[in-house]
């Protein structure tokens, strides 16, 4: 039996680890819009589709599918050559300013901050490693794009099981953040972010995002790039009490 100091050193040290790790920041990212100043899958879906994007898209605003149908559709129109595609994307990967500074940053505090994409993925890591920042960031959940027959084909890992709307279900994520101690600060600027910023205890939002947490009374802090996150502003705590779909359950809410 141990000593009633060593008992005493051995609660606190405990309470200790569990208060660091209740109190550790976890940042969420989305990448096209976000990251970037352009959103490439966009970009890339209306070049290499045609008169077939336009129509595409109108039917997925319609919410005749989701983000997951959208995906499939259009990657049928993407040429089968991954340079041709990386070299497009590549050419327009402007990076928001005050990304690298931030995610510097971000690093040398000891916060993971992982990169949640739903568009067609594969050309993130690249974009990332030719601007110097990927070893930054602790992790990217991404889709999965790869040739099959002559044709490219998207994957979605990190789906929702059964719900059909986005490809990459970034709720899943950040409640599995929250699930393991961390506050999560989620940064984007989609209408579909809504779905993951909605749990966040931080929402950093512009766009359509913004446009999404306003219409629903969400608390959230308005950005234009990176170096707003960089600024000691004053955050506005989301109570986390409006909810756009369940990722443990069946995903979107009616």
């Amino acid at each position: 039996m141990l000593p009633a100091k060593a008992a005493l050193f051995i609660e606190n040290k405990r309470e200790w680890i569990n208060l660091l790790i209740e109190s550790k920041i976890a940042y969420v990212l989305d990448f096209d819009g976000t990251v970037t100043e352009s959103d490439i899958t966009s970009m890339m879906a209306r070049h290499y589709g045609g008169e077939h994007y336009p129509e595409c898209s109108a039917a997925y605003h319609r919410g005749e599918f989701g983000m997951k149908e959208w995906l499939e559709r259009m990657s049928a129109y993407l040429p089968p050559d991954r340079e041709a595609i990386l070299a497009f994307a590549k050419e327009r990967a402007a990076l928001r300013p005050g990304l690298k500074g931030f995610l510097r940053s971000v690093h040398d505090r000891g916060y993971p901050l992982y990169i949640a994409s739903d568009g067609f993925g594969l050309y993130i890591e690249p974009i990332l490693e030719m601007h110097g920042c990927r070893e930054h960031v602790t992790k990217i959940f991404r889709n999965r794009t790869f040739e099959d027959s002559g044709r490219l084909k998207t994957l979605t890992p990190y789906a929702h099981r059964s719900c059909p709307v986005c490809g990459n279900c970034k709720a899943s994520l950040v409640t599995g953040l929250l699930e393991k101690g961390c506050r999560v600060y989620y940064v984007g600027d989609g209408f579909n972010d809504r779905f993951a910023a909605a749990y966040a205890d931080i929402i950093f939002a512009r766009d359509r995002l913004a446009g999404a947490c306003s219409a629903a009374g969400i608390p959230f802090q308005p950005w234009d790039d990176f170096h707003d996150l960089l600024k000691g502003i004053d955050l506005a705590n989301n109570h986390r009490e409006h909810r756009f779909c369940d990722p443990a359950g069946k995903g979107i809410l009616d």
